[in-house]
């Protein structure tokens, strides 16, 4: 039996980190009480990656203020001028980055995507997402 948790955070320097932690059963252990005694715990601490770029609209080639944009299924945050967001914290790995503009009420969403890999402790300042 395998459990796993994963966390990322801000520091107060400015820097962020990110721990992964994964539980495992001693496949040899008997009984509860032997079990929980043999709980075996990894601790990795990886420095995590900070993902800044621009939202831009591939129909007009125009920066896209106010969209939102998140990593897998994280939180979301909204562009500021000129298209600008930032997400820091971020584990490294492989992610898929969404971005999400609502035109007008009557009109469906657009949405944009971009797969990336992100090394730890990575600073990606020019990652440009197009939304059709």
């Amino acid at each position: 039996m395998t459990s796993s948790r994963f966390q990322s955070r801000r520091l107060a320097d400015g820097s962020s980190t990110g721990v992964a932690a994964s539980t495992r059963q001693d496949p040899q252990a008997k009984g509860l009480g032997e079990w929980l005694r043999a709980r075996v715990v990894d601790i990795e601490v990886v420095p995590a990656a900070i993902v800044r770029g621009t939202v831009v609209d591939a129909r007009t080639g125009r920066e896209v203020v106010g969209a939102l944009v998140w990593v897998d299924d994280g939180d979301a945050v909204k562009t500021g001028d000129g298209g600008v967001f930032e997400l820091p914290g971020v584990l490294p790995g492989v992610h898929r980055l969404t971005a999400q503009w609502n035109v007008g009420r009557r009109s469906p969403p657009r949405l944009g995507r971009r797969d990336v890999e992100l090394a730890p402790g990575g600073v990606y300042d020019d990652i440009e997402i197009n939304i059709d």
